[in-house]
């Protein structure tokens, strides 16, 4: 019986494991064929669709349904169950949560709510220190910056980016908003006073938008202008944030990555590209991922690698490398230290050394991966020397990052259908989840 009926029960289980499989089958082992991760405690949630594990300060909290919670990551021992620091109730249907500097914000449909980190520890409710009214639902996790919080709504052609002081209380007025006429999409980003945005240009994601806002704009509620918009030709792939590379906000869409630099010297209010690269293949540029100011992008099956300066260099940048498998690759880049891991359409894992190259080259991976029945890979995660994999059907895996053979077969393997990728406590060394309504917190033995 796995985990999850085994918790749902009695709140109690002893973990399994996985066997390094032989190349043609993988295999499921038992407790004593090889040391996995440990299940130290489980916690009910509420609702279907929690938000994925946010650790801060020796917490792990959840958003879920209505509600927020809190909980210690060392809560408890041998898969007991675990009651919450605190809980706090927000209105409507939750959205995002994100946790920074001893606060927690969660976004429902159509307000943001902020509640102190540490409010109280005896599993009572707690009360938001300040709310904010939207208009449209939050369509990305905020961006808090030292001072302020930006995020965006989704509402068509009431969709509007929201600049909100840090220090509000009671009911939260905006510092200023930007009316976008479209759906703004994706998190905001800030850089050099300036803040970055996404924005569908219409219905048919055809020659989307990037804007930039200056994050003094406004003090008082004023509806701001963008200092600088530019068109991107196309549609964004996969993820529609952009990313922050050096001086550089850097975009896939339309089959290309871009390169502007934050600080544009516009051209009748049009901002031009510093730097870009046409992908090969069919389809859009997959999700741009930025790790040590190194850039991946994948299209057309093949994984891209971009040197973090290419753009000061290039008004053409080109990869340092390109990935070269037997199978194409497709969705999402987990990174490690030194190691890029990329899924193919199926039931593929690849790993390959983020300084494959210094010159344009193509890059073998370094091991491969599957995982068992067949199934597809749904998302990828990284952390404690570990690479997990959540399968599309149920079930997720862990491989080691640093795996000394290839075919590589997986150490450990719970039979969850997880809601998401897990998420990593490196001090603690605590893995976090939801699957079925519960949040699992698992131990990973000292390697």
């Amino acid at each position: 019986m796995g985990l999850a009926m085994a918790a749902a029960a009695a709140l109690v289980a002893t973990s399994l494991t996985v066997q390094a499989p032989a190349p043609s089958e993988p295999t499921v082992a038992t407790a004593s064929d090889s040391e996995g991760l440990t299940l130290s405690w489980t916690a009910e949630v509420a609702g279907k669709y929690p938000s994925a594990p946010v650790v801060s300060d020796g917490m792990v909290f959840v958003a879920s349904k209505q509600t927020v919670a809190a909980f210690p990551v060392r809560c408890g021992t041998a898969g007991g169950n675990c009651t919450p620091l605190w809980v706090g109730r927000i209105p409507g249907r939750f959205g995002t949560l994100t946790v920074s500097d001893g606060a927690a914000y969660v976004g429902s449909a159509n307000v943001l709510a902020a509640f102190s980190a540490s409010c109280r520890t005896d599993g009572g409710r707690c009360l938001p220190i300040w709310e904010a009214h939207l208009v449209g639902g939050i369509s990305a996790a905020p961006q808090v910056t030292e001072d302020a919080i930006y995020l965006t709504t989704y509402s068509g052609e009431h969709a509007r980016l929201y600049a909100f002081q840090k220090q509000c209380r009671n009911l939260c007025q905006p510092t200023w908003f930007a009316l976008s006429g479209q759906s703004l999409m994706g998190s905001p980003v800030v850089s050099s006073g300036i803040v970055f945005v996404s924005r569908l240009y219409n219905s048919s994601y055809i020659d989307n938008e990037l804007h930039a806002y200056s994050v003094s704009c406004g003090s008082h509620g004023e509806r701001c202008e963008p200092i600088w918009v530019t068109s991107t030709g196309g549609s964004f792939g996969g993820s529609t944030s952009p990313r922050l590379v050096g001086q550089h906000v850097v975009v896939g869409s339309g089959g290309y990555v871009w390169w502007f630099r934050t600080r544009c010297r516009p051209s009748q209010e049009k901002c031009r590209p510093s730097s870009r690269w046409k992908g090969g293949g069919a389809g859009a540029v997959f999700p741009v991922v930025v790790r040590d100011e190194n850039i991946y992008a994948v299209t057309g099956g093949t994984l891209h690698a971009f040197s973090a300066g290419c753009a000061l260099i290039t008004a053409r940048c080109v990869p340092a490398w390109n990935s070269q498998t037997s199978e194409p690759l497709h969705g999402y880049p987990a990174i490690s230290e030194d190691t890029v891991f990329m899924p193919t359409k199926e039931n593929g894992l690849y790993a390959f050394p983020t300084d494959c190259a210094t010159t344009t080259a193509t890059c073998g991976p370094i091991w491969s991966g599957s995982i068992p029945n067949g199934d597809r890979v749904d998302a990828l995660a990284t952390g404690l020397g570990l690479v997990f994999v959540v399968a599309r059907r149920g079930g997720i895996f862990a491989f080691p990052a640093s795996c000394e053979e290839s075919p590589c077969g997986a150490i450990w393997q719970e039979d969850l259908r997880a809601d998401g990728p897990p998420v990593t406590s490196e001090a603690d060394r605590m893995v976090f989840l939801t699957s079925g309504g519960l949040l699992y917190a698992f131990e990973v033995p000292p390697t």
